[in-house]
């Protein structure tokens, strides 16, 4: 990805004297915009050459990169060092210094996509990316690379929204990584009935059930599904449902033309102004801006 101490443009002469320039990138993006966050680039860079021990680096910007083939070498700030193999997914932070890549003689595969804003801070704020758990292993490869090229290349009707959109999907994403990362060390059992609480949790999105009422779903008493489902998913019952709520509403305002008032309704809320007040919590931005802001979004 690019250099950590450099502009795009710098980066693209350094990638190309550095990282074989007969080999450019497969894909190569630009940035999508929008009032909640932006992402800056994105590539898919194949056989890079090995780039290991030039010293610990700080970005500018949020970073994923999503290693694809070959084999590297991770390092922080916090003292954490660790071995990289394919379907390795490395979270960078603004200000953080790392270092990570192949080693001198070797070469790796990696995809990877630079963003910030507004809704990317809060998600640091709240401990949803975190520093020191900074390389989730998802993996098939494959599926994965699909999903994160997805969430920056997918095209929507309205060109405009385009960047809206994109951070979107790119938060839809990264909520689906973090719990394939989580998955890898559940038992079986564990990831059926983690898969079972979500869907009750999930289909509960559009009327007025309660927490309570999924635990009695599950057969469990409230205080025990609460405990189990926060052990195995890392967040509450009650951030999932919200998420999922959230994502559903932003759904429904860019992809419908219901009122705001009719979007709280189908999620089950009492009123408007309660919705309004979850919805600008998870956000940062009210239905209202949220939905002005899509058609300002440029690309």
């Amino acid at each position: 990805m690019p250099e950590l101490d450099r502009n795009m443009s710098e980066t693209e002469d350094h990638k190309g004297r550095d990282r074989a320039a007969d080999q450019p990138p497969r894909e190569r993006g630009y940035a999508l915009n929008s009032a909640l966050g932006r992402i800056s680039g994105f590539a898919l860079w194949e056989h890079v050459p090995g780039l290991w021990g030039r010293g610990l680096r700080s970005p500018p910007y949020y970073a994923l990169v999503y290693t694809t083939a070959g084999a590297g070498c991770y390092e922080d700030a916090n003292g954490l060092r660790c071995a990289l193999e394919p379907g390795d997914l490395i979270v960078l932070f603004p200000g953080f210094p790392v270092m990570y890549g192949a080693k001198p003689g070797a070469d790796w595969s990696e995809f990877w996509m630079t963003f910030d804003g507004p809704v990317f801070e809060l998600w640091d704020s709240t401990g949803l990316l975190d520093r020191t758990h900074p390389v989730w292993r998802v993996r098939p490869v494959d599926y994965w690379l699909q999903r994160f090229q997805a969430a920056v290349t997918e095209r929507t009707e309205s060109i405009r929204a385009g960047g809206l959109a994109a951070v979107c999907r790119l938060q839809q994403v990264l909520t689906e990584a973090q719990t394939a990362s989580e998955r890898a060390v559940l038992s079986e059992e564990q990831i059926e009935w983690l898969a079972t609480a979500k869907g009750v949790l999930e289909a509960g999105a559009d009327t007025g059930w309660t927490l309570a009422d999924a635990a009695r779903r599950l057969r469990m008493t409230g205080e025990c599904f609460r405990k189990r489902f926060t052990r195995l998913a890392g967040v509450s019952p009650g951030r999932y449902r919200t998420e999922h709520r959230m994502g559903y509403a932003c759904r429904l305002l860019l992809g419908t033309g219901l009122t705001v008032k009719a979007v709280a309704f189908k999620l089950g809320f009492a009123d408007e102004f309660h919705f309004s007040h979850r919805f600008k919590q998870a956000m940062g931005c009210s239905p209202r801006t949220f939905r002005r802001g899509a058609p300002r979004a440029r690309r």
